[in-house]
């Protein structure tokens, strides 16, 4: 009688904890980091169909995973122009794309450049130069020098969280947590991704299976991730057993 009343005054302790601990606990904030945080206090379990068919449904991105990449805001070129006529002189200049998606040239002018790939872009200045008679047959040479535009983050329970600039159009689930260093040895046996349609309404969330993804190798567990993106590994829960047992943990 006397352990059922001590294990029952251990149980109401524990349950007065659990209560003050969520009392207490901060409100989310709106960053690019920890708002993916907002409306992941249900029970982590990839068993919804739900989640099932918007992965489905992101698959059909990866083509452009195969396609050149696409110029936007933030990125940074680097432009060559090539003189013919002057001893094959160049002459080379960083532009950053601008919020709105363009670059101002030097003679030439605002150019869009926004969702154009690098090659379009070469083209675009080319004619420009011949248009203006500037250059008689220009040559110019467009690389991307910084990658800005497209970025994704990894919070949670993984080695190296942080916002990732991706190289590509798009991205998957795999990538990303390899660029993060994989979950920490402390992670549950789930992601969730973030997608955020504005900054005003609650993200679509998909809860993935990475156990299934990453040790059975499950490719319909991975779905394409694009700019803006928040992957969050949860912590793997845990449960305190202290009191009149033979091993507290």
């Amino acid at each position: 009688m006397h352990k059922q009343v001590r294990f029952l005054g251990a149980a109401m302790m524990v349950a007065a904890l659990l209560v003050a601990g969520c009392a207490t606990a901060p409100r989310d904030q709106r960053t690019a980091e920890t708002r993916g945080m907002r409306g992941l206090t249900q029970p982590v379990a990839f068993s919804d169909e739900i989640s099932r068919d918007l992965v489905r449904q992101t698959r059909d991105l990866i083509a452009l995973q195969g396609e050149d990449y696409r110029v936007g805001a933030d990125d940074v070129l680097e432009i060559s122009i090539f003189e013919w006529e002057m001893s094959d002189q160049t002459k080379t200049l960083d532009f950053r794309v601008s919020e709105t998606g363009v670059i101002s040239l030097p003679a030439v002018g605002v150019l869009a450049v926004a969702d154009k790939t690098v090659a379009r872009i070469q083209q675009d200045i080319e004619t420009e130069f011949s248009r203006r008679n500037l250059l008689i047959n220009p040559r110019v040479s467009v690389r991307i020098k910084e990658f800005r535009s497209r970025r994704i983050s990894v919070i949670g329970a993984v080695n190296a969280p942080g916002v990732y600039a991706i190289h590509q159009n798009v991205s998957t689930l795999l990538e990303m947590l390899t660029l993060a260093g994989g979950p920490s040895s402390g992670a549950g046996g789930v992601a969730h991704i973030l997608r955020y349609k504005d900054q005003d309404t609650d993200p679509v969330r998909i809860t993935v299976d990475i156990e299934g993804l990453l040790h059975e190798g499950r490719m319909d567990l991975n779905p394409v991730l694009k700019a803006g993106d928040v992957v969050h590994v949860p912590q793997s829960p845990l449960i305190y057993v202290y009191g009149n047992v033979r091993q507290p943990a």
